[in-house]
C-alpha cells in the first residue's frame, strides 16, 4: 500500500511537514559487532555524517536492531546524498547480519514526513 501526498496546491500554508522527507534505515548488528557499530557511529574516524539533511539520528531498537534515521528537504537532496550514503554504508557492511533473504543487509524506506507536532 502506498500513500501519496496530496499535490502542493492541496497543501495548507500550516502543513510544514509536507516540506521534510525522512529517510530510515534498519540494521542488524552481528551479535559480537554491536560495541563497534556504536563507536562507528559516535567517533570522528567513523561514519561522516556532515551534511547529510536537516537532522539524523540512530536508535537502537533491540539488542542488534537499529534504525538510522534522516529529515532531508527534499527527495532530491536524498537522491543526490545516495552515493555518500551507500559509501559510508561500506564501513560498517562487514558488521552487519543479513535481515532476511528477501531484504539484505538493510532495509531501507522514504518518504514525506504527513505528520509533526
Amino acid at each position: 500500500l502506498m500513500i501519496r501526498r496530496p499535490p502542493r496546491s492541496t497543501l495548507s500554508s500550516s502543513s510544514a511537514a509536507s516540506d521534510v522527507y525522512k529517510r530510515q534505515v534498519r540494521f542488524l548488528v552481528k551479535e559480537e559487532c554491536v560495541d563497534e557499530f556504536i563507536r562507528m557511529h559516535n567517533s570522528p574516524d567513523g561514519i561522516n555524517q556532515k551534511g547529510i539533511g536537516i537532522k539524523q539520528y540512530m536508535t537502537q531498537t533491540g539488542d542488534r536492531t537499529f534504525t538510522w534515521i534522516g529529515l532531508f528537504e527534499s527527495e532530491d537532496q536524498i537522491a543526490a546524498l545516495r552515493p555518500h550514503l551507500v559509501g559510508e554504508l561500506d564501513k560498517i557492511r562487514d558488521l552487519l547480519e543479513e535481515i532476511s533473504s528477501e531484504v539484505g543487509l538493510t532495509d531501507p524506506a522514504s518518504g514525506p514526513v504527513i505528520w509533526t507536532n
